[in-house]
C-alpha cells in the first residue's frame, strides 16, 4: 500500500515521520469539521427562522476564529518547516555520500554500497518533502471553504465593521437633526404667579 522507502523512513525516523503524518491527519479532521458546518449552514437556510440561523452562524464563526483557524495556521507553518529541515539534512547526507563515491578510488563493491546509501538518503529527503506538502495545500483549501462561515457571520451581525460604523453615524446624525431645532428655539418668558405681590419700592 505504501512505498517501501516511506515505510523504511518511518522506521528510521519515526518521530519526524509520524509528526508530519499527524499534522496531515489533524488538518483532515479540522477540514472535515469545516465542511460539515458549511453543509449544515446550507441545510439550515430554509429549515430555521432567521434569528436562529443568525445565532448559529455567530457561534459557528466564533469556533472557527478562536479554535480551528489558529490550529490550521500553526500546522501550515510547522509542518513545512519540519519537512524542509529533515529533507535538507537527509539530502545533504545523500549528496555527500554520492560525492565521496564518485571522487574516491574504491572497489566496485564499495562503490555500489556507497551509491546505494546516497540514493537512499536522497529518496528519504524526497519523501520528507512529500509528507510536508499536504499542510501547504489543505490549509488554503480549508480556508477557502470556510469563507461561507465568515460570510454568514458578517450577515448575522448586520454587515462588516465599516457598514456598522456608517449605519451608527447615520442614526446619530438623524437624532441630532431632530434635536437641533428644539435647542435653537427661543425660550419662553417665565410666568409670575398671580399670588405673588409686587415688592414695595422705597
Amino acid at each position: 500500500m505504501f512505498p517501501p522507502q516511506l515505510v523504511e523512513l518511518l522506521k528510521e525516523s519515526p518521530v519526524l515521520g509520524l509528526l508530519l503524518c499527524a499534522c496531515t491527519l489533524c488538518e483532515l479532521i479540522l477540514g472535515s469539521w469545516v465542511v460539515r458546518q458549511v453543509l449544515m449552514a446550507r441545510a439550515e437556510f430554509g429549515a430555521l427562522p432567521a434569528a436562529a440561523r443568525d445565532l448559529r452562524a455567530i457561534q459557528r464563526a466564533e469556533i472557527w476564529h478562536t479554535r480551528i483557524r489558529p490550529w490550521l495556521t500553526a500546522i501550515m507553518i510547522v509542518a513545512p518547516g519540519l519537512g524542509l529541515m529533515g529533507s535538507t539534512l537527509r539530502g545533504a547526507n545523500g549528496v555527500g555520500a554520492l560525492g565521496r563515491a564518485v571522487a574516491g578510488a574504491a572497489s566496485p563493491e564499495t562503490l555500489r554500497v556507497t551509491l546505494s546509501e546516497g540514493f537512499r538518503e536522497v529518496s528519504f529527503a524526497y519523501y520528507l518533502l512529500v509528507l510536508s506538502v499536504p499542510a501547504m495545500i489543505l490549509t488554503p483549501l480549508i480556508t477557502a471553504i470556510a469563507h461561507r462561515i465568515e460570510t454568514d457571520d458578517t450577515r448575522a451581525r448586520g454587515g462588516d465593521t465599516d457598514d456598522q460604523v456608517v449605519s451608527t453615524l447615520s442614526r446619530i446624525y438623524d437624532q441630532l437633526e431632530r434635536v437641533a431645532p428644539r435647542a435653537h428655539a427661543a425660550p419662553e418668558a417665565p410666568v409670575r404667579p398671580a399670588s405673588a405681590a409686587p415688592e414695595d419700592r422705597r
